[in-house]
């Protein structure tokens, strides 16, 4: 399966979801949300609508990648990939179709 089938396959979630999303977003967005612990903040779940076969997929080319480039400084470490639209789509094409 090429990359232009996940993309095709994302973007049929995506309009699939869209409406579910919007509701689950103006239920958290209605909840009281002062009484969250420790501090008061919003939860977004399941915010990403995809088969759970292409979430794998998406992991395991993520923990394959070898791009990731390391970021620091005296608050944080974080690892890090270019932008998106330069990984190789033949290489990493769920990757590539997920940005």
């Amino acid at each position: 399966m090429g990359e232009k089938y996940f993309q095709l396959l994302f973007e049929r979630q995506a309009q699939l979801a869209q409406r579910k999303y919007a509701v689950m977003l103006l239920t958290c967005a209605l909840r009281n949300i002062t009484e969250k612990e420790p501090f008061p903040h919003w939860q977004l779940c399941d915010f990403l609508h995809v088969e759970p076969a292409v979430l794998k997929r998406l992991n395991d080319e993520l923990i394959e990648y070898k791009g990731w480039n390391r970021k620091e400084n005296d608050l944080y470490s974080l690892f890090q990939t270019p932008d998106l639209k330069t990984i190789d789509g033949v290489e990493y094409p769920t990757i590539r179709a997920f940005q």
